[in-house]
């Protein structure tokens, strides 16, 4: 779970995207084996364990769904993301457009997968997560990220 949420959080953005800065809200549905899992009471738990590594960058929303932050600066050049984190994984961008985003890793832990990322408007977004675990297990995680507002609160941009 932890690399699921800090996937999501930190490695979805890498082209020039169409979107408002501020916070939005991200819905996610996990499937393992084609089945539906709850993950509301995983992130919480999750969250709660992350406070230090990833300070106030997330928080989860009474509805469940993710609460995170996109700077202005972030969504104009979202490539400080991927070249100033740490990370243990390599991601290739295959297409890379104001409205799409594919990319594909792999993980020095033997995991990998593909990702999409669509903005349906500069308020509205969506994709898929595949990735399957160093045992072979595959996970699809659907998302959806809705803007709530230009005012991030409490929640400290990405970048």
């Amino acid at each position: 779970m932890k690399f699921l949420l800090l996937f999501l959080v930190s490695t979805e953005v890498f082209a020039a995207l169409d979107m408002k800065p501020g916070l939005w809200a991200v819905d996610m549905k996990v499937y393992d084996d084609n089945k539906t899992v709850d993950i509301t009471k995983e992130m919480k738990k999750d969250m709660t364990k992350l406070k230090d590594q990833m300070g106030k960058h997330a928080s989860i929303g009474e509805d469940g769904k993710l609460r995170v932050c996109y700077s202005e600066k972030l969504l104009n050049s979202p490539e400080i993301l991927t070249s100033s984190r740490q990370s243990n994984c390599k991601t290739d961008v295959v297409k890379d457009t104001p409205t799409l985003v594919s990319t594909r890793f792999k993980c020095n832990d033997g995991t990998s997968g593909n990702s999409n990322w669509r903005v349906k408007n500069a308020k509205n977004y969506y994709g898929k997560l595949h990735m399957v675990t160093p045992n072979g297990e595959p996970t699809d995680i659907k998302y959806t990220g809705s803007f709530i507002s230009s005012d991030c609160g409490e929640i400290k941009p990405l970048l």
